[in-house]
């Protein structure tokens, strides 16, 4: 049985939400609300994808 690319993209999805979320669970709420302008700020400063 093979797994359609809408189940493999929902799976992968999940995993990225459950991983995600360990990795924020040692923050708190205003931690992790701090974090998301400094997150976008450092997305910024990536070189363009393909460089």
């Amino acid at each position: 049985m093979f797994l359609s690319g809408r189940d493999v993209i929902d799976k992968a999805f999940e995993h990225h939400l459950r991983n995600e979320t360990r990795l924020l669970s040692g923050l708190t709420t205003d931690e992790q609300q701090t974090l998301i302008p400094l997150l976008r700020k450092l997305i910024q400063t990536l070189p363009p994808k393909g460089q």
